[in-house]
């Protein structure tokens, strides 16, 4: 494990968390999966939240990265983390 792989997987994770919470995607993809959860679920279940949350979706979101580039289950914590760090560093939303 180098410290490039970790960066590489802490910037994934984050790319990817934050396009399953966030945004619509290519051909609104992700907004389909949401609402499938949604659906599926429920949306006052904690997947129906779940789905809609950075830090939630980096808990799933970091597992692939962090196994393709090899950096272990360190990698992954340290994946979320950086996730929570972003998140929690971020201006809330003007709601």
């Amino acid at each position: 494990m180098n410290w490039y792989s970790m960066v590489e997987c802490c910037l994934i994770t984050f790319g990817l968390s934050f396009s399953f919470a966030v945004t619509e995607g290519p051909g609104a993809v992700f907004s389909k999966i949401r609402r499938i959860v949604k659906n599926l679920y429920g949306a006052d279940s904690w997947q129906g939240h779940g789905i809609e949350c950075p830090i939630c979706c980096s808990f799933y979101a970091g597992i692939l990265p962090a196994y393709l580039l090899g950096v272990g289950f360190s990698g992954w914590l340290c994946a979320v983390g950086f996730v929570n760090v972003v998140m929690a560093l971020s201006p809330p939303d003007p709601e």
